[in-house]
């Protein structure tokens, strides 16, 4: 069907017509493309044979040509398929191309093919190719018949080769046991000869061979001349007597012969060596048979170190000797007991006396005879009631290996004595006992000063508790008029109203009573120095602002007394530190009022400069300085130097600020010339602090509080305080009540119904703790803050006060600010100032009075 769409006469009329029309008929048609096809396909199998057969003939010449004209033939192959291809698709362009590729193959083959023929034309004729075949056939004939013939020869020849070969065989086994046992009798005398030559070689000491006749040195081995410091050649040239020390030629003649009779011989003698050095030798001598003559086998073995062991030990010997003389001295003449104890199965007493000094007679009265003959000796005689203690630490020895203990006991005359021992013990390897060495000390006296020093510092605990009171009453008794000539002056201050001149002796007034108040404390804190009991209490604060009031605070006493004040701080200072600021306080003005004091021309300075977190106060004076012999005095307390023209004070200032500063951990250095001045440095560790978070402080007088009024009521027993402290409130606005008793301060709490009360300690009938304690047990006195006034400024009344339900504590003479600092503490006070109200005064004035 489908050769009949293709090649009908329908689809030859519908053929568009390019190249070759063959008449538009069906069977022309078919004909070529028959034809074309059926040599296509020979065209390509042909290559296909010639590859085949070149690839199978690897010897065959020519073979470039053959594939030539496979390719040659495929590309005629291609032009037939190409003219059916065309005959529907007009694609000539393609056709063409593989006409040309035809062409060229063609035109390569038929160029390389004609130089090719002459050597073809060389090629033999198939009868040449036959003739020589017959040659090579007769020549392998002939071949085979003479390679028989040598085949029957050669078998002749080996079966004359296999019976030469046997003989051969049995002489050479022959001959070979021969040679083998040869080797090994040689092989046997070499490892005689060697083990002999290294044992002769490597023997640690000399070995000589002498010959008995000559004395002559046959043979040695190299340790001969090598302790003797010589070489080989050296030594071979020597003769006995030339390296031996005692014996001279004749001597080992004589020697010799002695050997040869007696068969051999051991002694001493001494060597030189090379260098003249001297050591001592043992020689064993005998007489050898080697090689049918007789010899001397001569060992030198050096035994100089054994001498010099054999000296030292003698000598160790006898020091040991002494050293044990020393010891049994020592241990019965010591002031102490030494003994030795082993241990017993008895479980109640583990152990027994195994040596015991003589020193125990003279400490107990008992021989040392009786201590070994019973084993409760000892605990028989300890104190009964020391004994049960002494027995169960001593049974503690085995734990913890050493031991001390106390006891008393009996001696012989009937007295119990006070007994100190020590005791170590002594285990293997394994950490078995072996023994225990224990020294024992008689300390009754000790035990008797140790009473009496108990005595002692017990009365001396009792007077320094009465000093204590006694300052106590002191500064209480000194305080109290203090408070209300310092809290009257405080009010006065206060006023707008008085005259300059009423101002001055105001402050002549605050600074006596400061300056008194100043001794008391210098008082109280020697004191508290004295007693262990001062306290470094330190916080931030601000260094320069610091440094600036103490400069402005004495400046102003240095100009007022007609002297210079020179103030200077380094830039490199820290602007916060972390210290005592109070005692540092007290440090610099001890120093600087010092200073000023004691000059009457020149100058007083401060100088501050830091170190690292070292800050260094260096005070400086051009006064009437300190001589050599009273630099020891001036940190004395109460010592005050006689050529100091000023008797003012206690003579206390520097013997505290040498304490606080020793207190504080730091250091004072003085450098003074009499008639000159002195230079005091302080130096003191005050690290860097961060800027504390702190309020404005308004420098401007207190006159009030905002919010509702508050009531306070004071309760003491002396008048004058109470008036000073009731005024000094009234004028802050405050309603005040005040009550002489803590009774009538119970009594009038319900009607006043006060915010804070404050409570002086120190009150006949009940005191201060007594009306607190009674105050917290009313419901209305639960929630009152109360503060407690008292004269006595010790840190353990402060803490007692706070023990006792105090909320707070403030010391007479009451200071202002520490007053208005605990008021607002306790009440959650804003304080108002006289200058704001004055600002608002102005301001409301300018409102109402428009410009």
């Amino acid at each position: 069907m489908f050769f009949q769409n293709l090649f009908g006469s329908q689809a030859i009329k519908e053929f568009i017509p390019h190249g070759n029309c063959l008449l538009w008929r069906s069977d022309l048609l078919l004909l070529h493309v028959l034809s074309d096809s059926l040599i296509t396909a020979a065209y390509y199998s042909i290559p296909a044979a010639l590859i085949y057969f070149v690839i199978k003939r690897r010897d065959l010449e020519f073979r470039g040509i053959f594939v030539l004209f496979g390719i040659f033939i495929t590309a005629c192959g291609t032009t037939h398929l190409m003219e059916i291809w065309t005959l529907w698709r007009p694609d000539y362009v393609l056709e063409g191309v593989i006409k040309l590729f035809t062409g060229l193959v063609s035109i390569a083959t038929s160029v390389l093919l004609w130089p090719l023929i002459p050597y073809a034309l060389k090629l033999p004729s198939p009868a040449r190719l036959e003739e020589a075949n017959r040659r090579l056939q007769h020549e392998i004939e002939e071949r085979k018949g003479k390679e028989w013939e040598i085949r029957r020869l050669n078998a002749n020849l080996e079966k004359m080769v296999e019976q030469r070969t046997a003989e051969l065989v049995a002489a050479n086994a022959q001959l070979e046991d021969e040679i083998r046992e040869r080797r090994r009798i040689e092989e046997s005398l070499r490892e005689s000869e060697n083990r002999y030559r290294t044992l002769f070689e490597q023997m640690p000491d000399a070995l000589l061979l002498v010959d008995i006749e000559s004395g002559a040195l046959i043979d040695f081995n190299p340790k001969a001349y090598q302790n003797l410091e010589y070489s080989r050649d050296e030594f071979s040239k020597l003769r006995i007597c030339d390296i031996d020390r005692q014996e001279s030629e004749e001597d080992v003649r004589r020697h010799i012969e002695k050997i040869r009779d007696t068969g051999g011989d051991i002694f001493e003698t001494e060597h030189i060596t090379k260098t003249g050095i001297v050591r001592n030798i043992r020689v064993n001598a005998k007489v050898i048979q080697l090689n049918q003559k007789q010899l001397i086998q001569a060992v030198f073995t050096d035994i100089t170190n054994y001498k010099q062991l054999e000296l030292t030990l003698r000598t160790q010997q006898k020091k040991l000797e002494q050293s044990q003389h020393r010891l049994e001295y020592i241990v019965n003449t010591s002031p102490s007991v030494i003994y030795i104890l082993s241990r017993t199965d008895n479980p109640e007493w583990p152990f027994k006396v195994e040596f015991i000094g003589e020193t125990i007679t003279r400490v107990t009265g008992y021989e040392p005879h009786q201590w070994y003959r019973d084993e409760r000796f000892w605990i028989d005689r300890v104190h009964p009631d020391d004994r049960a203690t002494a027995l169960e630490n001593l049974k503690q020895l085995f734990t913890h290996g050493e031991l001390t203990i106390q006891y008393r006991f009996r001696h012989k005359d009937g007295s119990y004595r006070w007994f100190h021992d020590k005791l170590r013990l002594l285990k293997d390897s394994d950490g078995n006992m072996i023994e225990a060495i224990g020294t024992c000390i008689d300390i009754t006296e000790r035990k008797q000063a140790e009473l009496a020093l108990k005595e002692a510092k017990e009365a001396a605990e009792t007077a320094n508790r009465a000093k204590t009171e006694f300052l106590a009453n002191i500064s209480h008794e000194l305080r109290t008029p203090l408070n209300g000539i310092l809290g009257f002056t405080q009010i006065l201050q206060k006023q707008t109203d008085i005259t300059p001149k009423h101002r001055e002796y105001l402050d002549y007034i605050s600074r006596s009573g400061h300056h008194l108040l100043m001794l008391i404390n210098d008082l109280l804190d020697l004191s508290k120095i004295e007693a262990g009991r001062l306290e470094i209490e330190n916080s931030v604060f601000h260094l320069p602002e610091f440094l600036d009031g103490i400069a402005e605070m004495f400046d102003l006493r240095a100009t007022s007394k007609g002297i210079g004040f020179k103030y200077e701080k380094a830039p490199t200072l820290p602007e916060y530190v972390f210290g005592d600021e109070k005692r540092l306080r007290q440090i610099l003005i001890n120093l600087l009022g010092n200073a000023i004091k004691f000059t009457h021309k020149g100058y007083a300075a401060l100088k501050v400069f830091n170190r690292g977190t070292t800050v260094c106060f260096q005070i400086e004076d051009t006064g009437l300085g300190i001589a050599e012999k009273d630099m020891e005095r001036i940190f004395l307390a109460f010592e005050q130097l006689a050529d100091h023209d000023s008797t003012e004070g206690t003579g206390l200032g520097l013997a505290i600020s040498k304490r606080l500063i020793d207190a504080m951990g730091g250091r004072i250095d003085v450098q003074s010339t009499a008639g000159q001045g002195s230079i005091f440095t302080v130096s003191l560790s005050l690290p860097p602090a961060s800027n504390p978070s702190r309020s404005e402080v308004d420098d401007t007088q207190i006159i009030g509080y905002e919010g509702k009024t508050r009531r306070i009521m004071i309760v003491d027993d002396n008048s004058d305080n109470l008036a000073m402290l009731s005024a000094l409130l009234a004028s802050l606005d405050f309603i005040v009540e005040t009550a002489s008793s803590g009774k009538e301060c119970l009594d009038k709490l319900a009607t006043f119904r006060p915010d804070l009360i404050m409570v002086d300690l120190l009150m006949p009938g009940m005191d201060g703790a007594e009306t607190v304690k009674h105050l917290r047990r009313m419901d209305s006195g639960q929630e009152v803050k109360v503060i407690a006034v008292t004269a006595h400024a010790f840190d353990d009344i402060r803490e007692m006060c706070l023990k006792s339900g105090f909320d707070d504590f403030i010391t007479k003479p009451v200071d202002l600010q520490d007053l208005l600092k605990s008021l607002q503490t306790s009440l959650g006070l804003t304080w108002r100032y006289a200058l704001a109200e004055s600002r608002e005064n102005r301001q409301m004035q300018t409102v109402r009075n428009p410009a």
